[in-house]
């Protein structure tokens, strides 16, 4: 199991909904997954065709994504759901003066814009096939 690092503790322990919501600005074709049920998720990060995305990096595997948290179910929920735990239910992207995704945002900025870059450059490699290019 990775190391968690002290600057991603905030957005393991409840704010990892304001960081899905801000790494999905930068990848909107992903999914949200989330450990749990889908009405009470204990956790919330991205899939895509990349594998698994949250403040701790990318996972390629399930069983990467789940290390660390005790769950017992995976599963697929949808963008109002995310936004009802981060508390912006109701709200339009890009949640304008909401300080927590804005805070996630600079996150990313920070630590986390090579990983997104690496899952976007994924995404189009697998596109191109399909897009005539």
């Amino acid at each position: 199991m990775t190391k968690i690092r002290y600057w991603q503790r905030r957005w393991l322990t409840g704010g990892c909904f304001d960081m899905a919501l801000a790494m999905a600005d930068h990848l909107p074709d992903a999914s949200f997954v989330a450990l749990g049920e889908p009405d009470f998720p204990t956790h919330v990060g991205l899939k895509g065709d990349f594998g698994f995305l949250d403040v701790r990096g990318l996972s390629k595997t399930e069983r990467d994504f789940c290390s660390g948290f005790y769950c017992d179910s995976l599963c697929i929920v949808d963008r109002a759901t995310v936004e009802l735990h981060a508390g912006c239910a109701g709200l339009e992207p890009p949640y304008r003066g909401v300080v927590e995704i804005k805070e996630a945002r600079e996150v990313i900025q920070k630590y986390l814009m090579t990983v997104v870059e690496e899952c976007q450059q994924y995404n189009d490699n697998m596109a191109a096939p399909f897009s005539g290019r």
